[in-house]
């Protein structure tokens, strides 16, 4: 646990209170109490004018960024009087991006107005850019349908973009088309009001027709993988997913599953902790045993339910398995 204390002084300087452009220079931040709650990686973003979200991301896990004297997590939870000391910024990519629109990019829009949007993403698409693919995601696929939505969420990279799925997932998203419904959305997802039902195809069985697992998920060890576990480490966030069996193959099962948190791969390391890992998944494989097979990640954004961000009236959308996942369930019957 990270040691909390007050700090009255600061031994260099005074503590900026907002925003400021970033120079290469160690910085300190007291933690107000407007910000309390917020996790260190989207507190710093708020100050740093300019900088980029990942960056400060890969900025906190180099080391650079101590709270209360300690390294941290960039996923850490600040709290009132907080001590944030970045020592130094890694050197920025000379490469710029920059978000073009591309209306070559198929949009599938379930439901739009003046204020929201819902699409069905397909499977392969990320939702945001990342190094590896600064092009073609479904952010730049958005800014062709609406530009409007440019300065709208958390930095240009996310344009209304209130929550994610995996690249290799399918399913329903909700989009903020401005500043007003992106903060009521944010809030919905905050309170746990915001319901995401998934269809989810997993080796094996769970031992229980229905339950829940709530193990915390945190960074694993090594690579890009997220681990859930019981004894909750640094930097670990509560997760709690639901499920419930839907139908029984040979070697495999089909899930509802609903989750009242959305954590990074959370759906997938879940089972995977449960040794039912979803089927197709790349990166959680199941290691031994008799295996079922589908042509990609077996998880897919089935329901979305939502209240209306200005007339506050429930919206409900529901998005059929796409046809890559029903073939794969139908030649599980055969």
């Amino acid at each position: 646990m990270v040691e909390r204390r007050p700090y009255k002084t600061v031994v260099d300087g005074s503590i900026p209170s907002g925003p400021t452009t970033f120079k290469t220079r160690m910085k300190k931040f007291k933690v107000e109490q407007k910000d309390a709650g917020s996790r260190l990686d989207i507190f710093l973003t708020a100050h740093l004018k300019g900088v980029s979200r990942s960056r400060i991301q890969k900025t906190i896990k180099g080391g650079q960024v101590t709270v209360n004297g300690k390294p941290v997590t960039p996923h850490l939870a600040m709290e009132e009087n907080d001590l944030v000391v970045l020592a130094e910024m890694p050197a920025a990519s000379t490469k710029k991006m920059k978000m073009r629109p591309r209306a070559d990019i198929a949009l599938d829009v379930v439901y739009e107005d003046d204020d929201v949007a819902v699409v069905n993403k397909p499977s392969g698409l990320l939702v945001h850019p990342s190094p590896q693919n600064e092009e073609e995601t479904l952010a730049h696929a958005l800014l062709a349908r609406w530009p409007k939505i440019a300065k709208v969420g958390e930095s240009t990279e996310r344009p209304g973009i209130v929550h994610r799925l995996d690249k290799e997932a399918s399913g329903l998203l909700v989009v903020a088309k401005n500043k007003k419904a992106y903060e009521n959305l944010k809030a919905q997802f905050q309170k746990h009001s915001i319901k995401k039902e998934y269809a989810v195809l997993v080796h094996g069985s769970p031992a229980k027709d229905e339950g829940s697992v709530s193990l915390a998920i945190g960074r694993a060890a090594s690579g890009d993988k997220m681990a859930a576990r019981a004894e909750t480490m640094e930097g670990d966030r509560t997760a709690l997913t639901h499920y419930r069996i839907e139908e029984k193959f040979a070697f495999a099962t089909l899930l509802k599953v609903w989750t009242e948190t959305g954590r990074t791969h959370q759906i997938r390391a879940h089972f995977k902790a449960l040794g039912c890992p979803v089927v197709g998944d790349p990166l959680y494989v199941l290691k031994q045993g008799a295996r079922a097979s589908s042509p990609r990640l077996f998880l897919h954004a089935k329901k979305l339910a939502f209240d209306h961000p200005v007339t506050g009236e429930r919206k409900e959308f529901e998005a059929p398995l796409p046809k890559d996942l029903a073939d794969a369930l139908k030649s599980m019957k055969k």
